[in-house]
Parts: C-alpha cells; structure tokens; sequence
C-alpha cells in the first residue's frame, strides 16, 4: 500500500531500464544513483550558484585523485583511487563493495549485447579501453551469447590500464590527460557491478528482476514500463555516503499516459508529490543557474538505410529535408507542451552556453520557417522528384508525437511523405541504438534528443559520442555517421588539453563537418527554467544540475 511515507511521481515517460551499464538518460539517472553509487558523483544544493553543484565529488571514493593527494602520476595519466570503507552490496550476508566490482563494470561496458552510449568516453580516455572493446565485440562473432560466454570473456581478459591492487584500491591509467576524468567516471554506467551480475545479459529483463544496491535505496518491485518501487537499503550507512539521504521510506513511480495538464492536477490535489521526467513545472519558480542546454529534439538520418533506393544517403535529399521543416512552429508545440522549460531554434549541434559553441554558416543552414520551394528544387536537383516515401520513427510521448506530425505536414508540402511510428521508449531507444536494424531499413528518419551528462560537458557529449564512427549495439551515433576527417578532429581536440583555445578550435571545426555532411538536422535546444512541480507535503533540499536539474530524491522529506 502506499502510505504517508511514501513519495509519489507519475509522467507519461515509461521506467523501462535500471541496468546502469546501459540506462543513461536524466530520468533514470535520478533513480540509479539510489542504488547504484560510483567512484564520484555529485551533490545536490540549495544553492546552484556554488561551484560543488556542479563538481564531481568522491562517492565509493575516499578523494579524486590529483597531485596533492598523491592519487595522480606527474604526467596525469596514472590515478589511484581508493575505496571508501564501510559500503556494502544488499546481499545475504552483506558483502564489501571492491576494487574488482569497480574494474567488473568497466568490463561489462564493452559487452557486445548491449554497450552505453557514451561508451566513447571510455575508449578513448582509458588505456586501453578501445582495445578491450573491440576483442569483447569480436569475439563471438555472428552468434549471440549468453551470461556465461560474457562473464567467462570478462573473466579470462583485462583491461591493461584498469586493475586493482589490492580489495580496496584500484589503478586506472589514461591514454592521455583528462581535465573530465572525474566526470567520466561519474556517468551511471561506470558504476561497480558485483559478481552476481555475471549470471544476465546486461540490459536484460532478468538482470533487472535482480538489480544489487549499495545506496539508501533498493529495487523491490519493477515492472517495466509501468512501475518500480524503491525501498530502504537495510546494508546503507549514511556514514559512509557523502552524497545521499535517505528522507522517506519508499519511492515510487508510476508510468501513465497523461498531458501536462492532468499530472499537474494530481499533484496540486495531493494524488501524486512529484512529476516523473519533468512533466510538470513549477511556474512560479525559477532555476537559480544557467542550466546547460540539451539538444532536444535533433532529427538524424539513417545513412546506412537502403529505403527508396537508398534515398537518405543522398546529400541533395538530406538538405531537402532540411530545407523542409519550420522550426518555428516546432517552438509553439514546445510552449504547448514544456510550459517549464525554455527553447531556443537550433541552429548547430553544440548548444549556446559553453565556450564550444560557435554562429552557424548562414549558407549551410536553412531558414527557421523552412522553404517547401528550396525542398522541391533540391529533390529535382538530384533526381528526385515528389513522391518520395520515407520511414520515421519516434517515442511515443506526447510531445515527441507533436513534433512528429509538424514535421510530416513540412516535408509532405515539399512531397516526402513519412510514415512516422510511435514506440514506447524502451523499444524506440533499443531500435536507435541497434546498427543492425538500421542496415536493414526499419527506419529512415528518427527523432532523438541528448542531454549534457555534466555541465559543460561539450563536444565529449554533442560530438564524440553522437557522430564518431562506431557501429556497436547501444551506440549513439544512431544514423551510423562515420567520417575519417572527423574522427581525426576529435582525437586532436581531446589531445589538445593543455591548450584550450586549440582544442576548441577542433570541436568547432568537427562541427562544422557534421553540418555540411547534413548527418543531422537540429531543432531544438531545450533547459529546464522552472523547478519540478511538487506537493505541499513535499520537502525538496537540492537539485542536481547533472541529473537534468531534477530534485535529488534521496533528500526529499514529507510533511
């Protein structure tokens, strides 16, 4: 039963992943750190203008290493990091989180199953990570494996710059210095993984029916898609975690399709204490910070797609398509449906607000409103005349199927049809991510969105991990972009990290490549403005920035 101890969210969003290896979005970030804690982490504050809102701070970890501390080498590649005593995985008889479930779940991030999306930050920053990845994803070739072909390959292979000294110290060595290393391994992915992991299939339904905690909070009802309850941890002590509390007995939540609307109804009528994914804002207040931007939503083109005679490959149907859309009107369906959060028109990859972003080639980019007749001329221009048939694909959230339909209104004045469907997000998510289908044509077109995984994450986030060549399950460069010049661009970026104005100077030029390649159209770029809407029994203390600047559940308290 739900009782006074019992905190509340609904949203039309589904809870479909808590694989930390493979969840990665803000929502599910905001209940993964309940149970799966990481080397680092972050703070919530009350105050978003102080510098530890936004630095990454020890969790597992007893400091980040540096040079003061002795944990980092004089060339800032070589780091020692030591485990914070006293933290226990909520098995029977409790166990002592390791050294080796920390180089265990940066084992399981190579799985070819299913591998995270800002797996690139990984590979490469540690040494010998790609290597690692790339033996684990041959190695079964065709064939599917099962739990114990994939526990039995981490098992008998190493990462050479990841492994531990001793249960309660580690060494992690990069390939160069890395002013985000902490970030890095403070993104949910990088979180230990204890030996019972072994036994699933990252990602699988089975894993997450027997998910291990080692924060305030435990899984102990998960259906997915619909609902997950989290109880108390019994194994937690709040002594050895500097990040967390633990304010309420049970946190629930509960997936249901509803407008912005209808959810603020409940929660202003006490049915429910908070939105679930930002469904709801609270109007009269506001963000005390500049929030990083998202890119949200971008429309990306399956260039491996073999539709229409492999239409989408061609440049000249691409800029058309481009040409098309009116991002204006994709800003009013915003306001619709985001009453709390901002949006600008995307006129590049990189949002406004970090030192990266640069003004838009006027030539290279189209005009906000779009131009039907400029479509029209480009389709002729390269033999393609109207009548052309295109798949899209799309979440099925409210907004997600909006923006869709103003979408299709657009290219279909410009004759392209697009069958758009909706999918549930677990679904949606899993086809974007899978190269394979995207060979076989299941979708032309899709609408998709990232998140800065920490502030001022840059081009690591909106470039490397969305458009650098890498063709693995769970990928996030979706439309299967891969551009040698590119490739190059980002590696001199990531290598220039003693001079910053170099190194921005190559995540402007990679840009600059994926625009005049037209491998996305982007749309817009979207931040929260307005705090989640909650109800008056609900005691907030502290958002977290990193998270999407959602409340930090572990320290909400009920009247």
């Amino acid at each position: 039963m739900t009782g006074s101890a019992t905190l509340r969210l609904v949203g039309p969003s589904a809870v479909d992943d808590l694989d930390p290896a493979t969840a990665h979005h803000d929502s599910t970030r905001q209940l993964t750190r309940l149970f799966a804690r990481c080397l680092f982490g972050y703070r919530a504050e009350p105050n978003l203008r102080n510098w530890q809102a936004i630095a990454p701070l020890p969790d597992l970890a007893v400091d980040i290493p540096s040079t003061y501390n002795t944990g980092m080498g004089a060339r800032h590649v070589n780091n020692v990091v030591h485990l914070r005593p006293g933290v226990f995985w909520d098995t029977t008889p409790p166990r002592p989180v390791t050294a080796h479930d920390v180089v265990r779940g940066l084992k399981r991030l190579g799985n070819p199953a299913h591998r995270p999306a800002s797996l690139p930050c990984f590979t490469s920053t540690i040494r010998g990570m790609a290597e690692f990845c790339a033996g684990y994803g041959g190695a079964f070739g065709s064939a599917e494996p099962t739990a114990r072909d994939l526990a039995d390959y981490q098992n008998s292979h190493d990462i050479p710059g990841v492994f531990a000294l001793d249960d309660e110290s580690l060494v992690i060595e990069l390939t160069r210095p890395a002013l985000d290393f902490a970030h890095i391994m403070a993104l949910p992915c990088a979180a230990p993984a204890p030996v019972e992991y072994d036994a699933y299939v990252p990602g699988s339904s089975e894993l997450q029916r027997h998910l291990r905690s080692n924060g305030p909070y435990r899984p102990v009802e998960f259906r997915p898609g619909e609902r997950i309850r989290l109880g108390r941890n019994p194994c937690w002590d709040p002594e050895t975690d500097p990040l967390r509390g633990r304010g309420v007995d049970v946190i629930e939540v509960v997936s249901e399709r509803a407008a912005p609307a209808e959810i603020e109804a409940r929660i202003r009528s006490g049915n429910a204490d908070l939105a679930w994914d930002g469904a709801a804002a609270d109007p009269s207040g506001t963000i005390d910070a500049e929030p990083g931007y998202a890119l949200d939503p971008y429309l990306v083109f399956n260039l491996r797609s073999p539709n229409s005679g492999g239409a989408i490959r061609e440049p000249g149907v691409r800029f058309a398509i481009a040409c098309a859309i009116d991002k204006t009107a994709l800003l009013d369906i915003h306001d619709e449906y985001s009453p709390g959060t901002a949006a600008l028109v995307a006129d590049g990859v990189m949002p406004p607000g970090g030192d990266t972003h640069q003004e838009p080639d006027p030539q290279a980019t189209p005009g906000a409103r779009g131009d039907a007749e400029k479509s029209r001329a480009a389709l002729a221009a390269n033999s393609r005349g109207a009548g052309l048939a295109l798949r899209g694909i799309h979440s099925d959230e409210p907004l997600s199927e909006a923006i869709a339909r103003s979408c299709a209104h657009d290219l279909a004045a410009a004759g392209i049809a697009v069958e758009w469907t909706a999918l549930p997000n677990h679904d949606y998510l899993r086809l974007l991510g899978s190269p394979d289908q995207a060979r076989a044509g299941r979708w032309d077109l899709a609408l998709a969105s990232r998140a800065p995984a920490w502030p001022g994450a840059g081009g690591r986030i909106f470039l490397q991990t969305l458009f650098e060549t890498n063709d693995s399950p769970g990928t996030g460069n979706h439309g299967l972009y891969s551009e040698p010049a590119f490739d190059r661009l980002v590696d001199q970026a990531l290598s220039a990290v003693a001079e910053p104005a170099r190194a921005r100077e190559h995540w402007q030029a990679a840009e600059r490549r994926v625009l005049a390649d037209i491998a996305v159209v982007p749309l817009l770029f979207r931040k929260p403005r307005s705090p989640q809407l909650h109800a008056a029994r609900v005691r907030p203390d502290g958002v977290l920035p990193a998270a999407g600047y959602t409340l930090d559940l572990s320290l909400v308290r009920l009247a």
